[in-house]
Order: structure tokens, then C-alpha cells, then sequence
């Protein structure tokens, strides 16, 4: 007879604690990656300044704010692309990341790419 009586007490402490969902979601470029994709295009004329051809991968803090900051080169190009992609995440801005109804700061990686024809 415990046995029986033990189930649903387990039960019942199991869905009272994972109902606490909160808003959870990851930080990202505000209007989505369409918008992200066409604020990059829009820095085309900086991106196509550059003489070498390739990608720089770039890592940043996105904060509460939606701010980027503390931005790295991950794998630089050349001095001058890599500077142009800095400037280029610099003026990014994005919807906060939340966790369990707080904003956070999260880091975020982003490849920028350099296509110019010599």
C-alpha cells in the first residue's frame, strides 16, 4: 500500500517544478537573420574596400542592453579586413538573450565574408 501512495506524491513535486517556465531565448539579430543578412550588405561598401578574399570569424558578448561588446577576431584575414569586420559587429544590435526571465549576457560567433575579385 505505501508503494501506491509514494507514485503520485513523486508525481505530483515532478510537475509542480518543472512548471516554472520562464521566457527562455537565445540572443538574436532584431528582425531575424533576414535583417542580419541586409544590415551586413549594407556595410558592403566597407566589406568590398578590402583587397584579400576570404572569411574572418569574429566572437562577441551580446549584453542585456543588445549591445555587442568585448569583440574578438577568432580567425583574422588580413589587418585591414579584420578591422573592417570589427567595425562591422560594432554597430550590430540585437534582442537580448533571456534565461528564466532575466536578460543575460551571452557570447555569439559570426563569420564575415570578404568576396572581392582581384
Amino acid at each position: 500500500m505505501k508503494f501506491f501512495l509514494i507514485i503520485p506524491f513523486c508525481f505530483f513535486v515532478v510537475t509542480t517544478c518543472s512548471g516554472q517556465n520562464k521566457e527562455n531565448h537565445d540572443a538574436e539579430f532584431i528582425g531575424g537573420y533576414d535583417s542580419l543578412f541586409k544590415a551586413l550588405q549594407s556595410q558592403s561598401n566597407m566589406i568590398n574596400t578590402c583587397e584579400r578574399k576570404g572569411k574572418v570569424y569574429l566572437d562577441f558578448n551580446v549584453n542585456e542592453l543588445g549591445e555587442t561588446g568585448d569583440i574578438q577576431i577568432a580567425r583574422g584575414l588580413c589587418p585591414k579586413a579584420d578591422s573592417i569586420a570589427f567595425e562591422v559587429v560594432k554597430k550590430l544590435k540585437y534582442k537580448p538573450a533571456v534565461r528564466n526571465g532575466q536578460q543575460i549576457v551571452v557570447r555569439k560567433s559570426l563569420p564575415i565574408y570578404f568576396n572581392t575579385e582581384l
